[in-house]
C-alpha cells in the first residue's frame, strides 16, 4: 500500500472589512482563515497586499469624484502591494471611455495591480489565491508602516479601530 507524503499546508489568512461579509464567507468556504475587522484602508488585507474591491459603477464614480486617487495613494503607502479589483460588467454609463482608460493607465503606471472580476465568487477566489501564494512565499508578517509620519494619537486610533465592533468614532 502506497502512502503519499504531503507538506503541512497553512490556511491563508485574510483580514476582511466587516462590510464585506459575503466575500468573507466565500473566502472561509475556500479554506481561508478570515478575520472580520474594521479596515481603515481597503476591503481586504493579506500578508503583503491591501485590496480594494469596487463594482464597475463604483469605480466610475470614484474616478469622477476623485476618491480613486486618494484611495490608491493610501493603499500604496500602507501595503507592499496595492490591488484594485474591478467587479462586474463594463458599462460606460457616466464617463467618457478615454477617462476610464486614462484612470486604468494611471493605476498601472503607479504600480497598482488592477484585476477584473465578473462576480463576487470570482473576487473571493482572486483574494484567496493572493493570500495563499503570499503565505507560501512569506518573508515577513504584518503590515507595512506608512511612509508618511503620523502622530502617536492617529496610530493609536488606527490600531484600536481595527478591532471588531470598534469604529473610528469610538476609538
Amino acid at each position: 500500500m502506497e502512502t503519499q507524503l504531503s507538506l503541512p499546508s497553512k490556511k491563508p489568512q485574510v483580514f476582511v472589512d466587516y462590510r464585506e461579509r459575503e466575500i468573507g464567507e466565500l473566502l472561509e468556504k475556500l479554506g481561508a482563515k478570515v478575520n472580520f475587522v474594521n479596515l481603515p484602508i481597503g476591503d481586504f488585507s493579506t500578508i503583503k497586499s491591501g485590496i480594494e474591491r469596487k463594482s464597475f459603477r463604483d469605480f466610475i464614480s470614484s474616478i469622477t469624484d476623485g476618491r480613486l486617487f486618494e484611495q490608491t495613494k493610501n493603499l500604496k503607502e500602507s501595503y507592499e502591494n496595492a490591488v484594485i479589483i474591478i467587479e462586474g460588467e463594463i458599462d460606460f454609463w457616466n464617463i467618457n471611455e478615454n477617462s476610464y482608460y486614462a484612470a486604468i493607465s494611471y493605476l498601472i503606471n503607479n504600480k497598482v495591480n488592477v484585476i477584473f472580476s465578473r462576480s463576487k465568487v470570482e473576487t473571493s477566489k482572486i483574494v484567496y489565491w493572493i493570500a495563499k501564494k503570499e503565505e507560501e512565499n512569506k518573508n515577513f508578517s504584518g503590515f507595512k508602516i506608512k511612509k508618511k509620519k503620523k502622530d502617536f494619537r492617529e496610530i493609536q486610533e488606527l490600531i484600536v479601530s481595527s478591532f471588531p465592533g470598534i469604529s473610528t468614532t469610538l476609538s
